[in-house]
């Protein structure tokens, strides 16, 4: 009877094992058809797959931030993870992961997460520029050789907005204009009420290239000449998502200064976390980074405590920005901001809180102009994708997260009132003060 029992238990488990080994035969053959036509084979899409998640929950310094924001990262990582063997060229491999860090930052801007954009690309010669160590790197460079190419058949094919669909982005309509031109939709201006009060929208402090930055510096020069004595002017930045701060420390608020003016921030790190220091070894010139401060004294606000944890490590950094002439007379200076000022923009309104160089209305902007210091760029294992961050989490005054709060107003909008009207309004009571 026992021998019975061993012979239908031993047959029951060869007949089980011949099963699950069929089904996972035709499964695996499955797997292996998903991925016919995908860009990369299914290891070596799930090898990035993974250096990339590795990143964001290991070493980016703002996943906590992200997931107050709202992002899901399980869901987003399951998600996406789906989405693998559907991407088919280098332009597909570039949008899933830009579409990708969109969701993890909640379509927000927080610490610079993002691919390296084809707009950052040299536009003499394609090539990556501004990284430091990928810059002559061939396999990037060749990565984004194939990019471009297959965005202009994309363009030739009228198939681009198609390929943004599928991976839940916005094509932006492209600029095919001449670099005068477009300065012309990099600015705004209008006389509110002669010699009282002047309006200034800077859309951008970004430049394509150092023709462009030339143009760009000669118009924002003759503008600011024109309003030169005016009682008012009110700078709008609601629009302004950042470029290259020099712009506007030397070729704006310099002229504006009779003596130099002198901003901070405070900024945490850890420095025995792996990604920082991939960044420590390769993007400072100064290394290793030394904390200047008593991190264990450190306070966060009680919006962001449990970020602490992360870090180890304080460094306040101090900027100057100097006069140069000519000096140009602007009475009384105004800044507008909002939710869309970020990057240099968000710089450029806590440099004018911190400092009373001008006075700040409308609403929080959307951070991320004080975590100073190079933007860590890592290569992606099976291709040449470049993927950006910043590594250091910069606090406000007020101790908050300055990508998650951003730069305060000192004034909000009015109710019912937007940054502009609140600011004329503030600018009509001011007048009845001083009678002007």
């Amino acid at each position: 009877m026992k021998k019975i029992i061993i012979r239908i238990v031993i047959a029951v488990l060869i007949v089980g094992t011949a099963a699950f080994f069929i089904l996972f035969s035709k499964y695996a053959e499955e797997d292996e058809q998903k991925y016919k036509n995908s860009y990369m084979s299914k290891e070596r899409l799930e090898e990035d797959y993974a250096f990339v998640w590795d990143f964001i929950e290991n070493g980016y310094p703002f996943k906590n931030v992200c997931i107050r924001a709202g992002a899901d990262l399980e869901k987003i990582k399951k998600d996406y993870f789906q989405k693998l063997p559907g991407i088919k060229d280098e332009l597909e491999y570039y949008l899933f992961y830009m579409s990708l860090f969109s969701k993890v930052r909640n379509d927000k801007f927080i610490g610079h997460l993002d691919v390296y954009n084809i707009e950052y690309l040299n536009s003499k010669t394609d090539r990556v520029q501004g990284t430091i160590v990928y810059d002559n790197d061939s396999k990037a460079n060749g990565f984004y050789q194939l990019l471009l190419r297959r965005v202009n058949t994309a363009l030739k094919q009228n198939n681009l907005e198609e390929i943004f669909k599928k991976y839940d982005l916005k094509l932006k309509p492209p600029l095919n204009l001449e670099f005068e031109d477009i300065l012309e939709n990099y600015f705004e201006t209008k006389i509110i009420e002669d010699k009282k009060i002047a309006y200034l929208n800077i859309k951008s402090f970004y430049t394509y290239n150092d023709e462009f930055q030339e143009l760009y510096i000669k118009k924002i020069n003759s503008i600011l000449h024109s309003l030169g004595g005016y009682q008012n002017v009110i700078i709008d930045l609601r629009e302004n998502r950042g470029g290259f701060n020099t712009l506007w420390q030397e070729h704006i608020v310099s002229h504006l200064i009779k003596y130099s003016l002198e901003y901070y921030s405070h900024l945490v790190y850890n420095n025995q976390n792996n990604f920082f220091k991939i960044l420590e070894d390769n993007f400072l010139l100064v290394k290793p980074l030394e904390p200047n401060g008593n991190f264990k004294t450190v306070f966060f606000s009680k919006q962001n405590e449990d970020d602490k944890e992360l870090f180890n490590s304080i460094r306040s950094y101090f900027a100057e920005v100097l006069p140069s002439p000519p000096y140009i007379d602007f009475k009384k200076i105004w800044v507008l901001i909002g939710n869309d000022t970020i990057s240099a923009a968000d710089e450029f309104a806590a440099f004018a809180k911190q400092t009373k160089f001008a006075k700040l209305i409308g609403e929080n902007t959307g951070g991320g102009g004080l975590n100073w210091l190079p933007k860590l760029y890592l290569q992606l294992p099976n291709c040449g994708l470049l993927i950006q961050s910043d590594m250091l989490y910069a606090l406000n005054p007020d101790w908050t997260c300055n990508d998650e709060f951003g730069t305060a107003p000192d004034i909000y909008n009015l109710p019912g009132k937007d940054a502009l009207e609140t600011c004329l309004e503030e600018i009509r009571k001011l007048g009845e003060r001083t009678n002007f």
